[in-house]
């Protein structure tokens, strides 16, 4: 980030300004030629109070509601969710591992997957197993049987979905389903807190829809990486309580709704739970892009703060949850390899290119 006293960070003009649409339009290929459709985009309320997201898909004749979740790679569908005569065989194994410790092994297929007006045969896992890794051995699939188990349920019994969309831009040994279906850029409207039924998810937006969003490149150190890592982008989070900041890698993750640092900073293990803070975001030039002010709330699964005491690491994290999605419209282009947000007005604590006076 740019090398401001904290004090003049904090006296940012925010600024509600668009010159450089025409740019941002300009240097993206045309999207005129690309197949366009949309998902609603669903929101589910877990019993313990996490918010999840979800679209209806089909794999071969049997619709899915699949856990939609940014922090992943790949569709992956629990078998007993499919036709009980729908057993694909393959000699490929797979497994593979989410960041609660939950493992799912089974066998990498090809299927038949339709995703709105698009359809194709992409790489899935077809998942016999669900367990836990040996160092988590606790995770949310150690809590109940396999038949009443959903992902992204939080090991809550019959709660979560019966497939994961990972829809990350990282590398795995399935890739992202949308690239096999001709899907170059996908926007995430999550549904706003007070209304489950304004949520979609654009595959391959038209031209007038990439109008007012503006572009922050990935960082390419992590490009090695699969899930959220692999997505990071340069910023900081800024506690106005407590006159302090913390700069580093900021992670988006739908599938991890809280707010999570894990700090290189001793004085940001200090922060209390409930803060006025502030996200901003900057592009390879450490210029700032965006930015959304908000509240952490104990209470509240989507905006709970929690600081990580144990690790010290080189380098801060900054895992955003849901924070961002709720304050921007979000874009994801896996040909430029960047991430794009628009604010979602009248939303108004997210903020477009700001002037630092």
């Amino acid at each position: 980030m740019q090398n401001h006293s904290l004090n003049v960070i904090t006296k940012i003009a925010w600024t509600l300004t668009f010159m450089l649409l025409g740019t941002v339009g300009a240097a993206r290929a045309s999207a005129q030629s690309w197949q366009r459709t949309e998902l609603p985009i669903t929101r589910t309320i877990l019993s313990d109070g996490t918010p999840r997201y979800s679209v209806q898909i089909k794999i071969g004749s049997r619709s899915v509601m699949a856990g939609l979740d940014t922090g992943s790679v790949g569709l992956r569908v629990l078998s007993r969710f499919l036709y009980k005569d729908y057993s694909p065989q393959s000699s490929i194994d797979s497994d593979y591992i989410f960041g609660s410790g939950v493992e799912l092994k089974g066998n990498i297929v090809k299927s038949s997957v339709t995703f709105g007006d698009i359809s194709g045969s992409p790489l899935l896992e077809f998942v016999r197993e669900v367990g836990c890794v040996a160092d988590q051995p606790h995770c949310p699939a150690k809590l109940l049987p396999p038949s009443e188990y959903g992902l992204l349920g939080d090991g809550l019994p019959y709660q979560g979905f019966g497939a994961i969309l990972g829809v990350g831009m990282g590398e795995s040994e399935i890739h992202n389903p949308l690239l096999a279906l001709g899907v170059h850029r996908w926007i995430i409207e999550i549904p706003q807190r007070k209304d489950s039924s304004d949520g979609r998810l654009i595959l391959n937006p038209t031209q007038k829809e990439l109008e007012g969003f503006i572009d922050i490149q990935t960082i390419p150190p992590f490009s090695k990486y699969s899930g959220a890592l692999h997505d990071a982008v340069r910023g900081c989070i800024i506690n106005t309580d407590a006159n302090d900041k913390d700069c580093g890698v900021v992670i988006l993750d739908t599938g991890d709704p809280g707010i999570r640092i894990i700090s290189s900073s001793s004085s940001t293990r200090h922060w209390k739970e409930n803060i006025a803070a502030t996200l901003i975001l900057a592009n390879e030039k450490n210029i700032i892009r965006a930015a959304e002010k908000f509240e952490t709330d104990s209470q509240d699964k989507s905006r709970r703060l929690k600081i990580d005491s144990e690790s010290k690491p080189t380098l801060s994290y900054i895992l955003t949850g849901l924070c961002l999605y709720n304050g921007f419209y979000i874009m994801y282009d896996h040909d430029q390899k960047t991430i794009a947000f628009k604010p979602r007005l009248p939303q108004s604590n997210s903020y477009m290119s700001m002037e630092v006076k």
